[in-house]
């Protein structure tokens, strides 16, 4: 079998008719559109690579902070301060200029042995 199926088509067809010009013209033409379209789908997909490179560090940040905030959340739902003792946050938020993460955050270094 061959690999240039469409090719071998063509010249297939050539050989079976008069119109030698207006085939292989025809043919050119068909291929020019499907390189063109081709091209075109390569620069949008070379847009999306760009938009993500230049963008990871921005979407790396992003899956850290998600990633401490679940830590909290975790570390919260495992501790007996929740919802148990909400007396807990006055004592922690002062301390931390008022961030309820920051006082998560004071509150996990202390429970630490």
């Amino acid at each position: 079998m061959s690999d240039t199926p469409r090719t071998d088509a063509a010249v297939s067809q050539i050989l079976q008719t008069s119109q030698h010009e207006r085939v292989k013209a025809d043919f050119a033409r068909k291929l020019e559109r499907e390189n063109a379209t081709l091209r075109a789908d390569l620069l949008i997909e070379e847009e999306r690579s760009i938009y993500w490179r230049d963008n990871e560090g921005k979407a790396m940040a992003e899956n850290a902070a998600l990633w401490a905030d679940k830590e909290r959340l975790d570390w919260l739902e495992a501790s007996d301060l929740w919802p148990a003792s909400l007396d807990f946050w006055p004592h922690h938020l002062p301390q931390v200029g008022g961030s309820l993460r920051a006082a998560i955050d004071a509150a996990m270094k202390e429970a630490q042995p």
